[in-house]
């Protein structure tokens, strides 16, 4: 009797080889059952168990159990005798194959089937572009550039940079007086002629032509973020709106519907878009060479902030996606 099962085995890979086979996963399953079901009397109960012995994920194997109960489904008497049916699932080089070994009354019987998944094209993916703005030894919390001035915030003091000879030269710079918080943050605000510095327990505003000038206080201003009003909460390095309770908010959109997210290496940014709750891969991810300590938008993408894991020092890169791609 092994010897038969055996050979009938064989011819059906050999079958199925030849290219017999559904389309796709749920004609195949409807196809087993169907087959499975013939070889089952009428009013036997049908049990069913699975093993997936292939590359198919966890969850769609789950779904094909699923899926062949469903179709073996049967109304029977509460004391009716039961049928097993073990659902295995395998493959070679062209498809997977579904296989239904049917156990009754001592008796075992093998029906098969092959399923070939359509190939999945994969999207080539925009790369996201980064930009060296700034480097140095002491933390940066947010930089920016405007006409030919570069504005860099630390924690310390808030510095203008003016190009000359194709190099960033200090042109000025105001002590912020910033209280001292784990893990520090701030945002920096350059519109037209004025200037923003925002931080925990801290605000600055000033200008920034036609002379360079700015005084702080002892309070968390408020400045808009995404389209929502926030403030840092004074003492820590979260965000608080009316009627939310604190977060991080550490994204930046790119693009309208594309958003900048910290991976969860934390050693680089990639681009998604979100849709209806989901996020949706929109390009390759930028590998920075170190843990992501702030992003923020910018006007052309956004101001990604790195540690550098060899040398300690800190880096605000300008990150761009091109969004005609």
């Amino acid at each position: 009797m092994i010897r038969a099962l055996i050979r009938e085995i064989a011819v059906l890979f050999l079958l199925l080889a030849q290219g017999i086979g559904a389309q796709t996963l749920e004609e195949a399953l409807q196809a087993l059952g169907k087959k499975a079901a013939a070889r089952v009397p009428a009013g036997t109960a049908i049990h069913v168990t699975g093993r997936n012995l292939s590359s198919m994920s966890v969850a769609e194997a789950a779904r094909a159990q699923a899926t062949l109960e469903k179709v073996l489904r049967r109304r029977t008497p509460r004391q009716a005798p039961v049928a097993e049916v073990r659902l295995s699932i395998g493959e070679n080089l062209r498809e997977y194959m579904l296989v239904a070994e049917i156990v009754r009354e001592g008796e075992r019987s093998v029906e098969m089937v092959a399923y070939r998944p359509e190939a999945a094209v994969k999207k080539a993916l925009p790369p996201l572009e980064k930009r060296l703005m700034w480097e140095q030894a002491e933390q940066i919390l947010d930089a920016a550039i405007a006409e030919e001035r570069m504005f860099v915030l630390d924690t310390e003091r808030v510095a203008v940079y003016e190009r000359r000879e194709g190099h960033w030269e200090l042109a000025g710079s105001k002590n912020v007086d910033a209280p001292p918080v784990r893990d520090a943050r701030g945002r920096l605000e350059i519109r037209e002629g004025n200037l923003a510095a925002y931080l925990p327990g801290r605000g600055c505003r000033g200008s920034w032509k036609p002379v360079f000038d700015v005084s702080c206080e002892d309070a968390s201003a408020e400045f808009v973020l995404e389209g929502m009003t926030v403030r840092f909460v004074a003492g820590r390095n979260t965000l608080e709106s009316s009627g939310r309770t604190s977060f991080f908010g550490d994204t930046a959109a790119v693009c309208g519907g594309r958003t900048l997210v910290v991976r969860d290496t934390g050693d680089g940014v990639g681009a998604v878009i979100v849709s209806e709750g989901k996020q949706v891969d929109a390009a390759e991810a930028l590998d920075l060479g170190g843990t992501v300590t702030a992003l923020w938008p910018a006007r052309d993408g956004a101001v990604a902030v790195v540690r550098n894991s060899n040398t300690g020092r800190y880096a605000a890169y300008a990150v761009s996606l091109d969004c005609s791609r």
